[in-house]
């Protein structure tokens, strides 16, 4: 469509660029882009109700560009002092203005998910452990009869591995189920929610977290089984010695649980003391059946072609404002 016409707005426009499948900005409502229509006094320097949003040259860098745009601040502070004077540009890469607000909250999530799977990690290890400890004699046996340490360690960890995939396959599932829930949950208070989605990148992740998480929690036990003495796993009575060397690991891995179970409880209670205190906080007024909402009406670029309606147009198109209501 690159250099065709098209009629918007009863106007003849000429396409200059069309935008990748899932582009959005600045949200998933726009559909399309045109020039705005500045209409009235233009070399006022006192509007400053747009937000420009660049894309950097190749090689530049962001504390480049915030050193050029400064100088420039600069030059137009001492050329025009009356409007730009103590007033500098600040630059910031725009996946930082989006999401840059909800970093540390979804930081800590992912701290809180890490320790969680840890701590499941370590119950499933102490599981493998007292399961390794029902086949303290097979273990022996299968040395015995010619297999070797290597083997016995890949046997018991593609017992793990199976398992942790197992775990992964029902996580898939119930990810892409949440893909669909978690946007109703979390509403406005995160940002680009309706662009979730499960896909290559995910399943990648997904895989490695899986096979990393089969080999944590699967070679410590291996490694211990693969240890046993065959003379000694052979003989009647002798699994105290087994019993013990697990006893050992097993109480090691719930020392580990208890500690990050206590970090991820005390965190949690941190966090739920701190959005009570902040509930808490007085705001200086009654916020009693008070509702705040703001309008901003689309900026159009399509101007008028009655002089005397310019007025009355640009008032309607330039109005944000703030309103408060109060139910009677």
């Amino acid at each position: 469509m690159i250099g065709d016409t098209i009629v918007l707005d009863d106007r003849s426009r000429t396409v200059i660029g069309v935008a990748p499948e899932g582009f959005a900005f600045p949200d998933a409502r726009t559909d399309i882009w045109t020039p705005i229509g500045i209409v009235g006094d233009t070399n006022s320097r006192a509007a400053r109700f747009l937000t420009v949003v660049a894309r950097l040259a190749d090689p530049a860098t962001v504390a480049a560009a915030q050193a050029e745009m400064s100088a420039i601040a600069a030059q137009l502070a001492a050329a025009y002092p009356a409007s730009n004077r103590d007033r500098d540009a600040f630059v910031q890469p725009l996946h930082e203005t989006v999401v840059g607000n909800v970093r540390p909250a979804l930081m800590v999530v992912w701290g809180a998910v890490g320790f969680v799977l840890l701590i499941v990690c370590a119950n499933v290890a102490n599981m493998l452990l007292a399961r390794a400890q029902a086949r303290e004699r097979e273990i022996p046996v299968r040395m015995a009869i010619g297999a070797g340490r290597g083997r016995v360690v890949r046997q018991l960890l593609t017992e793990s591995l199976l398992l942790a995939a197992i775990g992964g396959g029902v996580g898939i599932p119930l990810a892409i189920a949440g893909v669909d829930l978690i946007p109703r949950i979390g509403g406005t208070a995160i940002p680009r929610l309706n662009e979730l989605q499960v896909d290559t990148g995910v399943f990648a992740f997904s895989f490695c977290l899986t096979l990393a998480t089969g080999i944590l929690f699967g070679l410590l036990p291996a490694l211990g089984s693969s240890r046993a003495d065959v003379n000694e796993g052979l003989k009647a009575g002798s699994g105290n010695f087994a019993r013990s060397s697990h006893g050992m690991t097993s109480a090691i891995l719930v020392a580990g649980e208890i500690a990050l179970a206590l970090m991820v409880l005390i965190g949690a209670g941190l966090l739920i003391r701190t959005f009570q205190g902040l509930t808490e906080v007085d705001p200086g007024f009654n916020m009693t059946n008070l509702m705040t909402m703001r309008v901003e009406p689309p900026f159009t670029s399509s101007v008028p072609e009655d002089p005397d309606y310019i007025p009355s147009w640009i008032e309607a198109e330039r109005t944000k404002a703030a309103l408060f209501y109060r139910q009677v």
